[in-house]
């Protein structure tokens, strides 16, 4: 659900509102980016070193939904990230 609502969010609403407004596709992906990093200051990990990582992984997915021209594998590519990330958390503990 969480890689749906993301990328339903950020790679589709804001990819596309801002694709409106500005004729940079460069400049689009860099600001659906920073934003999906601001929403994860307090993710894992926390603080502005998760905020950092979440927006270099959102100019990949931005990439990757540019490219694509759809949703549907910047999703795939977000549920694999976001299962990974859970086995890890298990492993740890």
């Amino acid at each position: 659900i969480n890689a749906s609502v993301e990328e339903g969010v950020y790679r589709g609403v804001l990819f596309s509102a801002l694709s409106k407004v500005y004729r940079s596709t460069f400049f689009v992906i860099i600001l659906q980016a920073i934003a999906f990093g601001l929403l994860h200051i307090n993710g894992f990990p926390r603080g502005w070193s998760g905020v950092a990582l979440a927006s270099i992984y959102g100019l990949f997915m931005g990439f990757i939904r540019f490219r694509s021209r759809g949703l549907l594998a910047p999703w795939l590519t977000h549920v694999t990230a976001d299962m990974t990330i859970v086995l890890i958390l298990i492993f740890l503990n």
